[in-house]
């Protein structure tokens, strides 16, 4: 779910709102999607993602700047869309069925609680018990992913940092489209 969302909303954002070819914008920034894979931390990875939107992308400097920072703290889709996953997971490993409207109010508070994630490793367990507690799954049931969730976290931080570059090529196209109209 992870790399279909980077691979293929983002290429879609990429295509019609940016105008630019997928291809050759993740071959841009592969060196930024692999530090935001390895550090795990959509923070950390912030000056890395200015560089990339700067000398790479060539976008404008107070478009990345205004961008880049707000995403790093609040664009965190990855982490939105991982938190509903995992919720969902633990639930039908206990045998309880959310219902359609328990479903839709999981991915509201998954968006919501994903913007008080914080930038690091392993961040957004706490909030997922929560998630799991208010669903009536039990909270202790996040265990079942702890094995996994350094691999998942750095897959999740690589899709945050990567919706935000995707994020400020649409701004900035966008900005340039609307400067240059007479």
């Amino acid at each position: 779910a992870l790399m279909l969302h980077l691979f293929g909303t983002m290429s879609l954002w990429l295509r019609f709102l940016a105008k630019q070819s997928p291809l050759a914008f993740f071959r841009q920034v592969r060196p930024l999607l692999i530090t935001a894979f390895s550090t795990s931390s959509s923070s950390a990875t912030l000056p890395a993602a200015l560089a990339t939107a700067h000398d790479d992308l060539k976008l404008s400097p107070s478009t990345a700047g205004f961008v880049l920072p707000l995403g790093a703290t609040m664009n965190m889709s990855g982490t939105a869309l991982f938190e509903g996953c995992v919720v969902l997971f633990v639930a039908q490993a206990f045998g309880i069925e959310l219902a359609l409207g328990q479903q839709a109010i999981l991915m509201l508070l998954s968006v919501l609680s994903a913007v008080a994630v914080a930038g690091i490793p392993g961040g957004s367990l706490p909030l997922i018990a929560g998630l799991l507690a208010t669903f009536g799954v039990p909270p202790e049931g996040i265990g079942i992913i702890i094995g996994v969730d350094r691999i998942l976290d750095m897959l999740r931080t690589m899709v945050n940092v990567g919706s935000d570059i995707v994020t400020a090529a649409v701004v900035d196209h966008q900005l340039r489209d609307r400067l240059a109209a007479p």
